[in-house]
Formats: structure tokens, sequence, C-alpha cells
């Protein structure tokens, strides 16, 4: 199966409540936040890219725009991860064969790791295909994103609610989650001032 059955989904409407201010617009390296995650994204072979957006900054639907993706609105951003995520999945197209999740707040995500998931994907998924959750595991023993989940899992993925994402969800399919091996350590969210201002530190 080749990648253009394979989106990117960049989930960003978060009310970055806990940083007082728009996060994703946070600069770090010369660049916003949320444009560290495009940079990698775009360089990957989706056949597109849909990210979920805040209605109110058009500052972030601007960075979209610039790096051909597909905004997504969420009007009720305050309903959580979860509701982010299933719009993503509902914006898909019936084409679609799997789903690769990114947080636009965690731009220290190495794109190596990206490309192993699409990788595994494509190479360890046979015909018929099985349903499979491709998710990254960490050197600290973390398991995280990116993840991956073949198309099996879409319609359950766009019938999520409230701010816990799927992490449920893979629990309840772990006999068909299959890990990736990281040589890094989990890449933090930015979710605090104290979050930026050690990301400053590290890497500034």
């Amino acid at each position: 199966m080749g990648t253009e059955d394979i989106y990117g989904v960049i989930l960003a409407s978060g009310t970055s409540t806990r940083m007082g201010q728009p996060k994703l617009l946070l600069p770090w390296r010369g660049y916003p936040i949320l444009e560290h995650t495009l940079k990698k994204a775009v360089v990957l072979p989706f056949t597109g890219i849909q990210i979920v957006l805040p209605p109110s900054n058009p500052k972030l639907k601007q960075l979209a725009h610039r790096y051909l993706c597909q905004p997504i609105e969420n009007p009720t951003p305050h309903l959580g991860m979860g509701h982010s995520l299933a719009l993503a999945i509902q914006s898909l197209p019936p084409t679609a064969k799997a789903a690769l999740i990114l947080l636009a707040d965690q731009p220290q995500i190495h794109l190596e790791d990206i490309e192993r998931i699409l990788t595994y994907f494509q190479h360890d998924n046979d015909e018929p295909r099985q349903p499979c959750i491709f998710q990254t595991k960490y050197k600290d023993g973390r398991m995280g994103h990116p993840t991956l989940f073949s198309d099996h899992y879409f319609e359950q993925l766009s019938k999520l609610k409230g701010d816990v994402g799927a992490k449920k969800m893979i629990q309840e399919n772990r006999h068909s989650v299959i890990p990736c091996e990281s040589r890094f350590e989990s890449p933090p969210d930015i979710d605090t001032p104290d979050d930026y201002r050690r990301l400053l530190r590290e890497g500034g």
C-alpha cells in the first residue's frame, strides 16, 4: 500500500488556558511553536494534512494555509482533545486508509519517529489488512505520539468526546497496538509558562 492512503492529522485547537496566551504562536528557534510541527509534517508523503484549529485565531489559519494544510475549524475547543480528534477523523475522505496523529504543542518531536511509523505501516501491514495501531515507544518507556491508526478505527475515533483523546480506545484495543521503538526521550507538551521557559533553555 502506498503513502497516498495516509493522512496526517495535527491537533492544534487547544485553549492554552494554562499558558495564558496562544501557546502555538510563541517563538522558538525563530519560528512559532506550531510551525515546527508543520515543517516536519509537510516533508512526508501524506496525501493531505488536516489541522484542527480554534475559530478565533486567524494567524494559526494563515500558518496552516502557508504549509498547504487543510484547516478544520473546531468551534468548541473547550470540549477537549477527544472532540478535536473526532472532528479531524470525520473530515477524512473515504479513501483514507490510515491517520497519523501529531500534537501541535510538541515542537521537539523527531522527524525520524514519524518516518518510522509510516515505514512500519507500509511494510508490516500485509493483505488482507488487519486492524493496527502503531504507537511510538520512547527511550524512557513512555508510549505517545506520533500514533497511527488504520481505518478500522475511524468510526470509534470519530465518536470520541472529552479531553482524554484516544488513550482509552488504545487500551481497549491493546492487542492491535504495535510499539515503534524510538532512540529519543519522549518530547514534553508545552502547556505552561514553566514548560516554555524550559524549552527556551534547552533548545533556544
